[in-house]
């Protein structure tokens, strides 16, 4: 993934899990969505932001040790992510096999495989 790309996908996220970013108005007007972030400098994510609302199942309660308390966090399904999609924590990845919890600190990349790849947030 473009590292300004995931830069732009980690706030975007961000601002989703903490105001409940409507995903509608980029649906609705995908392009004036990536120009303006190209008039920020940052890489037109339309598409990924929608293919990854797509996989979202909705939101779960989780205990964060970093917030000591739960906080409510989006759920993705594994098997709708993309290639080179990037969710950043907190979040939870399911799949039938296993859960992914990501923390503050963690990331989930989609490779070109489709392998969960956990990684530390720079």
């Amino acid at each position: 993934m473009r590292q300004s790309g995931a830069r732009a996908l980690d706030a975007a996220q961000k601002t989703r899990a903490d105001s409940m970013h409507d995903i509608r108005a980029i649906r609705e007007n995908p392009d004036a969505f990536d120009r303006d972030l190209q008039r920020r400098g940052l890489a037109p994510l339309s598409a990924e932001l929608i293919a990854l609302d797509e996989a979202r199942k909705g939101t779960r309660k989780i205990y964060l040790p970093d917030d000591e308390d739960f906080r409510e966090v989006p759920v993705y399904d594994r098997y709708r992510l993309d290639p080179d999609v990037s969710i950043a924590g907190p979040a939870v990845v399911e799949e039938r096999e296993s859960t992914v919890v990501l923390g503050h600190e963690g990331r989930a990349e989609i490779d070109a495989a489709r392998n969960l790849i956990w990684r530390w947030l720079d």
